[in-house]
């Protein structure tokens, strides 16, 4: 009975996080064009014999071609390939010279006709090969000729299917029109190309002696992109939770019922491949909640609702390879018990998260396992919480879904230390139900949603300041918008996206996108074919596309794996926002090489390691700036969203102490971005000189005898000495 109702809690405690079937191919941006417009020119000139011996003549020669190329061979290989379909157009015009009958008798040949293309050919026109960065271009130009010569008793000779090309009979091809592939898809112009041919390649019948030129543009059409994504069907499924992104680019999640036991961790890739990497039993874990963090070991961390030692739930660490380590069985005597939502990875590289025991506790872990409990919530705070964030403050933001001054949940702020704030305590009208927790916007403001309330009862998305300052920005409706939204994930383009459970066009939920003034826009509405009922987070590949799970609804109503392409564009991500010169950064992306370059402010690091193609260790470099970091590869360079904080540091002052007026020397790392320094709190009003590891400032009017404090566009530092002000 026990473990029954601590079920039915986790459903209640949860409930508010919670196209053609297609699969991506990886053949690079390539793939993505659908037809190619394709114009040339080709122009020949010559003379020779004709077939029969009966025609000494003289050639000038005009051809242009226009066709467009739509077939696309999307069994991705090592090659992708182009047909064309249609007609082309074009024209020529020959003057020839010849004998006929007297020596030296000059008659007139006049060719007439233009370039002619099969519908639809099934000649290849244009070869794209990824794996050695080249293309080939085969140009066609069929002519049907029709030859009249005059005055020699006006005979006229019909040959046509003379070809510039591989279609003719005896030609082949010409073997010469392979280039390297630019390194994004774009518009390939090649000129005055010179195409050499055997002579039964010649012009009406094998005349010799006949040169060709080509020019010609490719033009690409890129489809638009398919925005939704059905990746992969669950059998079985009951899919929980947040998924993380690991270093090697592919995804980790919790199931409550996919393999063996009583759940497990999956990893799933890009494209939809699943692999199951550790199924938990009953003594172990049981009925995994909230998702997966990564942490910067590049380990997994996560939380279960109840299981292990004392059946009130563990958290746990588990490899990419699949070995579990449970690191706290909760007991509820003051760690609280039954945790709930992701886990947040810290700055201080700590993780923090919730219990939906009662009373509810807020802890954080470390990776060894050592637990602090730093808050049990009070009924006025709030309960039945469920997400927390880390603000760009340092401190944490969350919300519950009961409690506060009218019972319908609160929102606030802890401090790293504990200390719990209110910031705001719904009434049902400015929504209820608010465990999903908020994101952080530029500017410091949090974007946040309450899963119920608001005049439609199906929940309203809000605002809400540091300091408390609220604002509804949209009341959720039901049957358009969905219902009972989730968490918001703040996306690289300053707007936040995120997913209702249910409601929409077919009642199974939708994933929507709201800027920071409110704008509200459904994107997609799932219907049950390929995904049904979201389960709550939104997960922003270094790819740029949104991946989450849905609960319900795939081929076998079991769930699915879902992508969402938005257009945001790929970015590298950071796993930790700030650091000292000399320090290790991880780096998060894709395309990575030994030839790739990271640059913290424009400082390039000193040395990286670079893992397959997806992850980077870089070293923070002498003279490295606060901004972001930047990773170029070739002619990519991918940016980070996130802004690098270059920690300064204090090392020595010299001299040790003087009056008012002196210039002092203050040595340390990190300095070059010095905003303020201050003599025990005074701040100087004079600072002459300042470089990455030197700065000179002169003792201010009113200083006092203690410490030097310096602040830089990355942070502060204090110095482990005291000036003396004599």
């Amino acid at each position: 009975m026990t473990r029954l109702l601590k079920t039915l809690g986790l459903f209640l405690a949860v409930a508010t996080l919670s196209c053609l079937h297609a699969q991506a191919q990886d053949c690079g941006p390539w793939l993505g064009v659908t037809t190619w417009q394709v114009t040339y020119t080709i122009t020949g000139t010559g003379s020779g014999m004709d077939a029969a011996g009966q025609l000494d003549w003289t050639i000038d020669h005009q051809g242009t071609g226009n066709s467009v190329l739509t077939t696309v061979q999307t069994a991705c290989g090592t090659q992708l390939s182009w047909w064309g379909q249609g007609y082309g157009t074009g024209s020529e015009n020959d003057q020839g010279v010849g004998t006929c009958g007297t020596p030296g008798e000059e008659e007139t040949v006049s060719i007439v006709g233009g370039p002619t293309f099969n519908s639809p050919s099934t000649l290849t026109f244009l070869t794209i090969d990824p794996s050695t960065g080249t293309y080939t271009f085969t140009p066609l130009l069929a002519i049907t000729n029709t030859i009249t010569i005059n005055n020699c008793g006006s005979v006229s000779v019909a040959a046509g299917g003379d070809t510039i090309g591989p279609s003719g009979p005896t030609c082949g091809a010409f073997g010469l029109v392979t280039f390297p592939l630019p390194d994004t898809v774009s518009t390939i112009t090649k000129n005055n190309l010179v195409l050499t041919a055997p002579a039964e390649c010649g012009f009406d019948g094998g005349v010799t002696g006949i040169s060709w030129t080509l020019s010609y543009t490719l033009t690409p059409t890129v489809a638009a992109a398919q925005p939704y994504l059905d990746l992969h069907d669950f059998d079985p499924g009951v899919n929980t939770g947040k998924l993380a992104q690991g270093r090697d680019g592919n995804f980790y999640g919790e199931s409550q019922t996919v393999g063996a036991g009583t759940g497990n961790v999956f990893k799933i890739t890009p494209t939809g491949t699943l692999t199951v990497i550790h199924s938990f039993d009953l003594a172990d874990v049981a009925l995994e909640a909230g998702g997966v963090t990564l942490g910067t070991d590049g380990n997994l961390y996560g939380d279960t609702y109840i299981g292990g030692t004392n059946d009130d739930g563990v958290t746990f660490k588990i490899t990419p390879a699949g070995e579990e380590t449970p690191l706290h069985n909760f007991a509820d005597a003051g760690d609280g018990s039954n945790p709930v939502g992701a886990l947040v990875l810290g700055i201080d590289g700590n993780f923090y998260g919730t219990t939906d025991s009662n009373p509810e506790t807020i802890y954080k872990i470390s990776s060894a396992g050592k637990l602090t409990t730093l808050h049990t919530l009070t009924t006025a705070e709030g309960y039945q919480g469920g997400q927390l964030i880390e603000g760009s403050d340092g401190n944490f933001y969350g919300g519950t879904n009961l409690g506060g001054a009218n019972n319908y949940g609160t929102a606030f702020k802890m401090t790293s230390k504990g200390a719990v704030t209110v910031l705001h305590s719904f009434n049902s009208t400015d929504g209820a139900g608010a465990s999903a927790g908020m994101a952080e916007i530029a500017g410091g403001t949090f974007i946040g949603t309450a899963a119920l309330g608001g005049n439609n009862g199906d929940g309203v998305i809000f605002s809400l300041t540091s300091t408390g300052t609220f604002a509804a920005l949209h009341e959720m409706d039901g049957p358009t918008d969905g219902s009972l939204p989730g968490v918001l994930t703040a996306g690289t383009d300053g707007n936040l996206y995120g997913t209702a459970a249910n409601g929409g066009a077919s009642s199974c939920g939708t994933i929507f996108e709201i800027t920071p003034a409110g704008q509200f826009s459904v994107l997609y509405a799932f219907d049950g074919t390929h995904g049904c009922n979201p389960e709550g987070y939104l997960t922003e590949g270094t790819d740029g596309k949104l991946y989450g799970i849905t609960s319900a609804g795939g081929a076998n109503d079991a769930g699915t794996f879902f992508s969402l392409d938005v257009g945001l564009g790929p970015f590298v991500h950071l796993m930790t926002s700030s650091g000292k010169e000399l320090s290790k950064v991880e780096i998060l992306g894709q395309g990575f090489s030994k030839a790739s370059v990271v640059e913290f402010g424009g400082v390039a690091a000193s040395t990286i390691a670079v893992t397959g193609s997806t992850y980077i260790s870089a070293t923070v470099p002498a003279g490295a700036l606060t901004g972001a970091v930047t990773v170029t590869t070739g002619t990519t360079t991918l940016t980070s969203p996130q802004t690098f904080n270059v920690l300064p540091t204090i090392t020595s002052f010299t001299p040790p102490s003087g009056p008012v007026g002196t210039t002092v020397t203050i040595t340390g790392t990190g300095l070059a971005q010095t905003t303020a320094v201050t003599f025990d709190k005074i701040p100087a009003t004079s600072i002459p000189t300042k470089s990455d590891t030197r700065v000179t400032v002169v003792v201010p009017s009113g200083a006092k005898t203690g410490k030097l404090a310096i602040t830089t566009n990355g942070g502060s530092a204090t110095s482990a000495a005291s000036f003396t002000v004599n």
